[in-house]
């Protein structure tokens, strides 16, 4: 997760990088830091900028619990695991809000044709609950 000085926030996985055009709006090659990946890239299937929303779905997830599923097996197995559970379980579901639940709910949808695009997660009520950008630049400048 990246912020710059006015707290704009960028995610990114340098890992994985590809261009996405409008001659070839979807890939389906399979790269990428395992633990974050979407079951359609680990399926081989062909994708599009969705896979972003599970993986901030997963990174989410991983602000939460400390580290994201799998985590603990076998880079391997890890892939079989998303590829074969769907969405990942949370360690403890009743400490959460509702609408974090919720806002994993849409970005966790095996089905892509359900999961929220990144248009409609800017408008979820999780959104709501947080605070003005403003309120973190002070905690972004630089102090010797």
């Amino acid at each position: 997760v990246l912020l710059d000085t006015r707290a704009r926030v960028k995610i990114t996985d340098f890992g994985f990088c590809a261009r996405l055009t409008d001659k070839r709006s979807k890939r389906a090659t399979m790269v990428g830091t395992p633990y974050w990946m979407a079951p359609e890239v680990v399926k081989q299937r062909e994708y599009d900028e969705k896979i972003d929303v599970w993986s901030l779905g997963i990174m989410t997830i991983e602000m939460l619990e400390g580290e994201p599923p799998y985590l603990n097996e076998d880079p391997l197995k890890a892939l079989y695991l998303i590829a074969t559970n769907g969405t990942p379980k949370l360690k403890y579901p009743e400490t959460l809000s509702l609408e974090i639940k919720r806002f994993l709910s849409v970005c966790l949808c095996v089905d892509v044709r359900y999961r929220a695009s990144t248009e409609e997660l800017l408008h979820h009520g999780f959104f709501n609950l947080a605070c003005d950008p403003k309120d973190l630049t002070s905690l972004l400048e630089w102090k010797e």
